[in-house]
């Protein structure tokens, strides 16, 4: 999914305004990018190095989607999951999961 590779693009970058427009709008609502930007809460993650998607299901239905991903974080490879939501025709990262 194009999504997520430009969600890990945009972090490996370091592009913080590209990074913050692939989150949720709730949480846009509740952060807004003048906090994103400077707060070390939201500067100081580790996503990790995306190694692989694993699996991707979609729930059309409800415009809910969840991706397995491997990651490798600290010389540790490991399984995480990523929750998306369709939004405005954009699928979107579901902020809560990461932070």
């Amino acid at each position: 999914m194009a999504t997520i590779e430009d969600f890990f693009s945009s972090y490996y970058q370091g592009d913080r305004l590209k990074f913050y427009s692939f989150f949720d709008t709730d949480f846009q609502r509740t952060v807004p990018l003048n906090i994103f930007l400077y707060h070390p809460r939201y500067n100081n993650i580790d996503l990790g190095v995306l190694k692989e998607i694993e699996e991707i299901n979609v729930v059309k239905v409800e415009n809910k989607a969840n991706a397995t991903l491997k990651v490798e974080r600290r010389g540790e490879v490991a399984s995480i999951r990523l929750y998306l939501k369709m939004q405005f025709g954009k699928w979107k990262v579901v902020a809560n999961n990461v932070f």
